[in-house]
C-alpha cells in the first residue's frame, strides 16, 4: 500500500507542536484536529501553544488557527461547527470553529465562549494532568455545544447561534477529569469518531 500524498501539519504560518485526536467529517472529505506545542518537559503548560488544524481531503490543502495558550484537550465535531476548549490561569474559553464548506467563515473561529472557573482547575506552576478538567461535545446538528466543569458536577449549554452558555446542568456525579460525554440525536450512530 502506498501513500496517496503527505499533507504538512506546519501552514498557515504556524508550526510546531503535535496533532491529537484527529477526527474525519461525515462527509468524508475534512479532517479537523489540533496542534499543541507543549515543549519540553520544562516548558510552563499555560504557554503550551494550541492551533485548531483543518485539512481538505480533496485538495490537499491545510490550515491551522490559533485557539490560545494553555491546555486543550479532546474537541467535539459537528457537521457546522468543531468545540475546542482550552483551559488557563487567566480563564477559560470555548471556541467555535466553522466546518462548513460552504460557509463564508469556513475554518475560522466564529464564537470564543468565557467559561465559568474550574474549582479545582490546573494552576500555574502545577501540572495540568494533576487537576481538574473539561470535556467538550455539540450536538449531531451543531445548535447546541457541552462543556463540562470537572469536579464541580456540571455542564454548561452553549446556544451556539448567540455564542454563549444559556444553562448550567447539575449532573448526579462530579465528573472528574471532566468525565466523558458524546451528543447523540435521530439517526445517528451512538459512537465517537475521534481517532486514536
Amino acid at each position: 500500500m502506498a501513500y496517496r500524498n503527505t499533507i504538512l501539519w506546519d501552514v498557515s504560518g504556524r508550526e510546531g507542536g503535535r496533532a491529537y485526536f484527529v477526527r474525519l467529517a461525515a462527509d468524508g472529505r475534512h479532517l479537523y484536529s489540533y496542534m499543541a506545542d507543549r515543549g519540553d518537559d520544562d516548558t510552563a503548560w499555560e504557554t503550551w501553544r494550541n492551533d485548531a488544524y483543518v485539512a481538505d481531503l480533496t485538495t490537499d490543502d491545510a490550515t491551522r488557527v490559533e485557539l490560545g495558550p494553555g491546555l486543550v484537550y479532546r474537541f467535539a465535531l459537528s457537521d457546522p461547527y468543531a468545540l475546542f476548549v482550552n483551559i488557563h490561569p487567566d480563564g477559560d474559553n470555548a471556541h467555535l470553529l466553522d466546518t462548513d464548506p460552504d460557509s463564508a467563515s469556513y475554518g475560522e473561529i466564529v464564537a470564543t465562549v468565557p467559561l465559568d472557573p474550574l474549582t479545582e482547575g490546573p494552576k500555574a506552576g502545577e501540572s495540568p494532568w494533576d487537576a481538574e478538567g473539561r470535556i467538550a461535545a455539540i450536538s449531531p446538528d451543531g445548535a447546541t455545544g457541552f462543556v463540562s466543569h470537572g469536579g464541580d458536577g456540571l455542564i454548561s449549554v452553549i446556544d451556539t447561534e448567540v455564542g454563549e452558555v444559556v444553562e448550567k446542568l447539575e449532573v448526579p456525579t462530579p465528573l472528574e477529569g471532566g468525565g466523558y460525554m458524546i451528543a447523540v440525536g435521530d439517526k445517528m450512530p451512538f459512537a465517537d469518531t475521534v481517532g486514536r
